[in-house]
């Protein structure tokens, strides 16, 4: 928890520093015991999501609102103060991929959880 910049601050914002941490790994351990989403699962969800709805908006001749989506995303971007051409580039490759970005997303968080389980039935076992 420490580190070696701990050395230059006062005690008591060390103290605090390392009761932060504690308790942000409690918070993580609990979500993780709840199989909870982080927040950047559910941002990486609906991003999909968007994606998605875009693709499915333009295969029922929605163009117009594929691009209403497809503006607000980008006025998003400009807003926390991105490129809007890198922007623009960026999501439209990702439009193009979406289907299997989504598979492999979902595909790596299975493996994961059935690694975490087979490790929790390995350890069980050794007990």
């Amino acid at each position: 928890m420490a580190d070696a910049t701990d050395d230059d601050l006062p005690e008591i914002l060390i103290r605090r520093k390392r009761k932060h941490a504690r308790a942000q790994a409690n918070s993580t351990a609990r979500r993780k015991a709840r199989n909870a989403p982080r927040r950047d699962d559910l941002a990486r969800a609906a991003y999909y999501v968007l994606l998605l709805t875009m693709e499915e908006a333009e295969k029922q001749g929605e163009i117009e609102r594929a691009n209403r989506m497809r503006h607000r995303m980008l006025l998003m971007m400009e807003d926390a103060l991105f490129d809007r051409a890198a922007s623009a580039m960026a999501f439209d490759g990702h439009a193009d991929t979406v289907i299997q970005d989504v598979k492999a997303w979902v595909g790596a968080r299975r493996f994961a959880k059935r690694r975490e389980a087979e490790a929790a039935r390995s350890a069980a076992d050794t007990k």
